[in-house]
């Protein structure tokens, strides 16, 4: 046996992926794309953005 047949012989296969319906394929799709849910931490963020950007408009009215 040469090296060749040897390396063909135990080098992996690929995988090919699995058919899917054009159904399965929205619905495959539609659950990887989800919006991240709200936390505590990031309304904090957006209330503390806010105040600044109230603190700027307030400033420069002045």
């Amino acid at each position: 046996m040469d090296v060749s047949s040897l390396v063909a012989v135990h080098m992996p296969r690929e995988r090919r992926p699995t058919k899917m319906s054009s159904s399965d394929e929205d619905r495959y799709y539609r659950d990887q794309i989800m919006r991240p849910r709200p936390s505590v931490r990031m309304f904090g963020s957006i209330a503390a953005s806010i105040c600044v950007i109230l603190l700027l408009v307030s400033v420069a009215q002045l």
